[in-house]
């Protein structure tokens, strides 16, 4: 079936038999892969990740094949230190925050931290011939995903497929002008009470907020005010740019200064829509303003959910 619009034919575009190496084709910075093995030492990944801007690598292990073994990220290095301080802790029965060493951790290896992470193991790599139909629940689990592309590999990530779907919404044969976020069966974080959104306080210190974080398995939490809950910005590995081993003294310190001091950068302001709007003007808001996450809030600006990458594309796959 095709429908005519504007007096141009348009076929409908079934999103679940895109390819995966055309949604690659669309990415603007088309970089070689940056990967680590996993005797890599957590302190040479953070000077990965801080050198090339980036904010997870993929994990190869074996020699003469090497396998993928999975992606570290920011927040998992960062959740991994404040859950070993915080055991520590707990063994000693007192306060180890002006005796504790930091720096400890930077002589854990890739593969030590990859064992320790509480999610799926990954399918493996995919074909750039695949379709994102076979890889939506990889995509789903772990927001990122290696392709083979000829002889070399390449990630594509939630954020890459969001921007391609996006492109190609007036090809869908339904449009989302009319699908509203309140109508979204929302994966990480569906609308609720104030109260029942799990959030962190500006007051918190940083080990503190991810320590919080690991303890209910957030990929990111909202931080509001003491007072009256209020949204102030959001905490994710996204927001956790240029983080090096040699920073961890700094956790520290309330958790705007460790986001500060880690980045170069004041937080950013979180960016939010509300329940009644619709998915394509959230789609649009997360891209201009390059986040992963848009936070759903009420008319006193209290979050009450979360619209994530994950959430917008499984909108795109209804059609």
């Amino acid at each position: 079936m095709t429908e005519t619009r504007g007096g141009t034919n348009i076929a409908p575009t079934s999103v679940r038999s895109l390819s995966l190496g055309d949604i690659l084709a669309k990415k603007p910075q088309q970089r070689a892969l940056v990967s680590v093995r996993a005797d890599t030492s957590l302190e040479q990944v953070s000077k990965l990740l801080k050198e090339h801007r980036i904010i997870a690598v993929p994990v190869f292990g074996g020699t003469d094949s090497p396998r993928f073994l999975g992606f570290i990220d920011t927040m998992d290095l960062l959740k991994y230190v404040a859950r070993d301080f915080y055991q520590r802790e707990k063994e000693l029965k007192s306060s180890c925050l002006h005796g504790f060493a930091f720096s400890s951790v930077a002589s854990v290896t890739a593969g030590e931290l990859l064992q320790h992470l509480n999610r799926t193991p990954p399918d493996g790599v995919f074909d750039s011939l695949d379709t994102l139909e076979l890889a939506i629940t990889e995509l789903a689990n772990h927001k990122r995903i290696i392709i083979k592309s000829g002889t070399e590999y390449k990630v594509l990530t939630q954020s890459d497929v969001v921007k391609h779907l996006f492109s190609i919404l007036p090809q869908l044969h339904i449009s989302m002008d009319y699908t509203m976020v309140n109508e979204l069966r929302l994966v990480s974080m569906p609308i609720n009470s104030p109260i029942n959104i799990p959030s962190i306080h500006p007051s918190w210190s940083a080990i503190e907020s991810f320590y919080f974080m690991h303890s209910k398995n957030l990929e990111c939490a909202a931080v509001v005010e003491d007072r009256d809950g209020k949204l102030l910005g959001n905490l994710s590995a996204s927001d956790l740019r240029g983080i090096t081993t040699d920073k961890m003294e700094m956790l520290k310190d309330p958790v705007f200064d460790f986001v500060q001091a880690t980045t170069g950068k004041p937080p950013r302001a979180p960016v939010t829509c509300i329940p009644t709007d619709p998915i394509n003007n959230v789609m649009a808001k997360a891209i201009r303003h390059s986040v992963h996450r848009v936070w759903i809030v009420d008319n006193t600006q209290r979050p009450i959910g979360l619209v994530s990458y994950r959430d917008m594309i499984n909108a795109c796959l209804r059609y």
